[in-house]
Formats: C-alpha cells, structure tokens, sequence
C-alpha cells in the first residue's frame, strides 16, 4: 500500500485501490480456482463500498476479522456473512458529494 492513503482525511480510493486494499488486507496468498473466486467475492465487495475512505475500508475489514474471532476464536477465515455483519457498524464517512468530488478531482490528475 502506498503510504499516506490512509491518513489523508476524506481520502477515497478508486475501485480498483479499494480492491487492492481488500485483497491486501484479507491476505491474498492462495492460488487455483478458489482464489479467483475469492478474486471476484473481493471484487464484488470494493464495488459496494462506494463512500468508504480507505480508513474505512481499513476499519470494516479489522471489525469483519473481529467479527469472524467472536464467532469462533480459531476462525482462520473471514466469511462474506462477517463483512456484511461488520457493515452493520462501519459505516461510510463520506457523503455522495465528497464522492462525486474526489473522482472529478481523481479525473483531472
């Protein structure tokens, strides 16, 4: 990850970063068939992030692991039911114009 993304307020990453955020953070190291599948779950989860800043991203994704730990302590992965749970709590800091604004700044540079 690039560093300062996560620091800048208000900072909203593209699709594509939110995807690589997601695939960092879930600690993508498996190969074959079910890594494309799991590809394409983390794929389909960045494009529903729309309004989460990369902190965001960050906290939803430690709450859906802390999510997954209560369920079982000796969970070793995180499920799509503990990210969806953990939305129930981490929620979006940017509103549709910080948005719209973020990408037509992203668009000029």
């Amino acid at each position: 990850m690039r560093a300062g993304l996560l620091e800048r307020p208000g900072a909203r990453p593209s699709s594509e970063r939110q995807r690589q955020i997601a695939q960092a953070l879930a600690g993508q190291r498996e190969q074959g068939v079910g890594q494309r599948r799991r590809d394409r779950r983390r794929a389909g989860l960045a494009d529903e992030l729309d309004g989460y800043s990369a902190a965001d991203c960050v906290a939803l994704l430690r709450e859906a692991a802390l999510t997954a730990m209560r369920r079982s302590i000796d969970a070793a992965d995180v499920t799509a039911a503990d990210v969806e749970k953990a939305r129930t709590t981490v929620r979006p800091s940017l509103d549709p114009a910080q948005v719209e604004s973020l990408r037509a700044f992203s668009a000029g540079h």
